[in-house]
């Protein structure tokens, strides 16, 4: 694994997870409604957007396998999610 993988997600793991949580749910439940998301602590690996990012550390686990496309599969995005989130990466 490399150093790049373990930079920070969230700042504030529990509450950060807890408000991305929340506005992704209101958003999703309204839609057309914009949400304002904590950003992770540090920028993630390229190309994966901060809100993306963000989006990932909120609701993906070891029981959520998660696909990359040719891009964000071919740097440091799949070892930042495993490390962050515990999820498998699928074909």
């Amino acid at each position: 694994m490399t150093t790049a993988a373990m930079t920070a997600g969230f700042a504030d793991p529990v509450r950060d997870a807890q408000a991305a949580f929340r506005a992704l749910l209101d958003a999703m439940a309204r839609p057309g409604t914009v949400a304002t998301l904590p950003e992770p602590a540090e920028p993630p690996p390229a190309p994966l957007a901060a809100a993306a990012a963000t989006v990932a550390l909120a609701l993906c686990d070891a029981d959520t396998p998660i696909w990359l496309d040719a891009g964000l599969a071919a740097g440091g995005v799949p070892a930042w999610l495993r490390f962050h989130c515990g999820a498998a990466i699928v074909a």
